[in-house]
């Protein structure tokens, strides 16, 4: 095996021994299984958050936007331990880590981790051919419990459903450009959280920071486009299925555009960024290590030409 190979393998094995969660690694089926459920939960939990926004409005006296924040945060907060249960019961291998249920993570955490110790001890296969799979499934997933919702739903909850749509007093390019910014932000941040220094630092960190960083970023999204951003190109898409028309191809390209192009063109981006990062890192690293392990040889040979000088002098007396 190559040196890149056998540090690899070193590094599984030390987090083997560790009991890590990088225990073992999960087949893709069972990833892919764990996501859609968990993709199909969260969709179901999430479409009654529009009324719980509107109930906490008129209740509490905030104004809508900042209740649906206020919802988004604690619909966030309470769906990760239900996650993080699917994650253990369907897909043991992960090691009790939280399932994912939007495609433009899944491609930015693989675009990121391709090729390392953590996507080796993790699956069985490529990333990016993992996060294919997975991602598919998390469609499935959010549009299976989407045709549900509506059909078992009351009127009244089925048009407060959260379907995302670019604002009649914004444009096309002002959306595509938040989605993918903001997108980009969002899946760097979660990067870190799922395989950087994040994944190190225990569950409120990994979990608290992600939280954080979308109610912020849904906050200067509304401001940039006229709308919250949606960041999630599965759950738009699945949202959106009744309003959308084959017929109407402008409607079809807007959203594919916006809410689909737009993510996952801003995860690639995220994960390119942190790997340059991680590299330059690296490269400095290397730098200073050579650089301890140069003074120091410089210091020992110091050393042995003062213990040579004195040995000298001690002879000629």
């Amino acid at each position: 095996p190559s040196p890149a190979q056998t540090q690899t393998q070193t590094q599984n094995k030390m987090a083997i021994t560790r009991g890590s969660p990088l225990r073992r690694p999960a087949s893709v089926a069972s990833l892919a299984a764990a996501d859609a459920v968990t993709t199909a939960l969260f969709v179901l939990f999430s479409s009654a958050w529009g009324e719980a926004a509107a109930r906490l409005s008129a209740s509490s006296g905030l104004s809508p936007f900042r209740a649906g924040l206020a919802v988004l945060a604690a619909g966030l907060a309470l769906f990760d331990p239900v996650a993080r249960l699917v994650g253990k019961i369907v897909s043991p291998g992960v090691g009790g880590g939280a399932p994912c249920f939007n495609p433009a993570h899944a491609l930015a955490v693989a675009v990121a981790s391709a090729g390392t110790a953590v996507a080796a001890a993790k699956t069985k296969t490529s990333p990016l051919h993992a996060a294919a799979v997975r991602s598919a499934a998390q469609v499935a997933g959010a549009l299976a419990a989407a045709v549900a919702a509506a059909a078992a739903f009351p009127k009244r909850l089925r048009d407060s459903l959260p379907a995302p749509a670019v604002s009649a007093s914004s444009s096309l390019k002002a959306a595509f450009a938040a989605e993918a910014i903001l997108g980009a932000i969002l899946a760097f941040v979660v990067i870190w959280a799922s395989v950087g220094g994040g994944s190190t630092k225990g569950k409120r960190i990994a979990v608290g920071v992600p939280l954080l960083t979308t109610v912020a970023l849904t906050v200067v999204g509304s401001e940039l486009a006229a709308h919250a951003p949606a960041f999630n190109p599965a759950v738009a898409g699945a949202w959106s299925w009744r309003s959308l028309s084959l017929s109407s191809s402008s409607s079809l390209l807007t959203h594919a555009a916006a809410f689909w192009a737009a993510p996952l063109l801003g995860a690639v981006t995220a994960g390119v960024v942190w790997r340059i990062v991680q590299e330059d890192e690296r490269t400095s690293s290397a730098g200073r290590t050579a650089g301890k392990a140069r003074a120091s040889k410089a210091r020992s040979a110091s050393k042995s030409k003062k213990r040579g000088e004195r040995g000298k002098k001690g002879r000629k007396f």
